[in-house]
């Protein structure tokens, strides 16, 4: 396949990068298929003879943005990996005080029998990793399968525990961060998978958060603004991960990290996506969400 050759029949350009140098971009860092499925970011002709080609879309524009997901995505996985630490730490500590941990794994394989069997087969997972997983009800420590289960799993345990059990821990039918855990779920997998996060921008959801519009409309940002903005999918995904983060972790080396990751990258590209308004709504209610958490976390602190 002619790479360049394809991305020219769309109306893509290069302007900034000669075709060799995207070429060898295509050939050694980033796929063609990446880099495309960022394209359906940008508008295209709805009429005449350029109907369905791409209006001014140049190739370094798909490039900054693979750029921008790649860097953004590590930051994303090492938040995953502190909140899924936070969340095993709070799930031992709270299993610890009020029940046996033991019976509570036997009881737990029990009744979700069907999703571990058909979850941890040896022909799609490690087959030491299955045979412990199968030796729950027996052998198994609870620290042991926390630390072999997938995300995933570890999700559906923290709900059958809190359902059982959050009315004595926290008197209420489950705990605060039960609702976040399909959002951070979702978003470990797109990075996990080294997924690109940006091209789901486009993607819509009707599920409405009503507790996350309550909070960000109280401080400050307008409903039209609001209603936009987590009716994207990943917005939405992200706002409910970075609740959990700041609930369960607070880091103080986030700010740092985030700040330095704007300036290397969202603020350096900026000026390839001045009229792109997706890109630049997107980008500033995220960046408005950060400082509202960030400020919250100052004051609590």
């Amino acid at each position: 396949m002619n790479y360049i050759d394809d991305l020219k029949k769309k109306n893509i350009t290069f302007h900034i990068f000669k075709e060799a140098d995207a070429l060898s971009i295509i050939q050694e860092k980033y796929s063609y298929y990446k880099l495309l499925s960022y394209a359906c970011l940008f508008e295209k002709y709805r009429t005449g003879e350029r109907q369905g080609l791409f209006v001014n879309l140049d190739f370094s524009q798909l490039y900054y943005l693979a750029e921008i997901d790649t860097h953004l995505s590590g930051i994303l996985m090492c938040m995953c990996l502190e909140i899924e630490e936070r969340l095993k730490t709070k799930l031992i500590f709270d299993a610890e005080s009020i029940c046996d941990t033991n019976c509570l794994l036997s009881e737990y394989y029990d009744s979700d029998r069907e999703y571990l069997e058909s979850t941890y087969i040896p022909d799609n997972n490690d087959s030491i990793k299955c045979k412990k997983i199968f030796d729950i009800a027996t052998q198994m420590t609870f620290n042991e399968f926390l630390d072999v289960a997938q995300f995933g799993t570890i999700e559906r345990l923290i709900h059958y525990f809190y359902k059982k059990y959050a009315k004595f821990i926290y008197g209420s039918d489950f705990a605060s961060f039960e609702t976040r855990l399909s959002s951070v779920r979702r978003i470990r997998n797109i990075v996990a998978h080294n997924n690109s996060i940006l091209n789901k921008l486009t993607i819509k959801t009707d599920y409405q958060d009503f507790k996350m519009l309550s909070f960000l409309g109280n401080r400050g940002i307008k409903n039209r603004t609001l209603q936009t903005n987590m009716s994207k999918f990943i917005i939405s995904d992200l706002c409910g991960f970075l609740d959990m983060y700041f609930d369960l972790v607070n880091s103080e080396d986030l700010l740092k990290i985030l700040d330095n990751f704007n300036s290397d990258y969202c603020e350096n590209y900026k000026e390839s996506f001045a009229t792109n308004d997706l890109l630049k709504t997107s980008y500033n209610f995220i960046k408005s969400v950060l400082i509202i958490y960030f400020n919250k976390y100052k004051k609590n602190s």
